[in-house]
């Protein structure tokens, strides 16, 4: 179920980028797997809940995304 999770929210980033700026964004996916690993090693290190700890490990990479977004704009 995570695994079918993970490709919908890609998915869904995917179009909606594509549906914005018009241009495929192929950074999406790499700062979402930044973003897993970030999950796992907090799940490794500390026994946080895979689901929580995509909070701690998802927010800064979604500001950095955002910033470089901004930056290419």
């Amino acid at each position: 179920m995570l695994t079918g999770l993970v490709y919908g929210l890609m998915a869904l980033g995917l179009s909606v980028i594509f549906g914005v700026v018009r241009v495929v964004n192929f950074a999406h996916g790499e700062f979402a797997v930044v973003a897993m690993y970030g999950a796992y090693v907090l799940f490794a290190a500390f026994r946080l809940d895979p689901l929580w700890a995509l909070l701690p490990a998802g927010g800064p990479c979604f500001f950095f995304h955002w910033l470089w977004a901004c930056r290419r704009r």
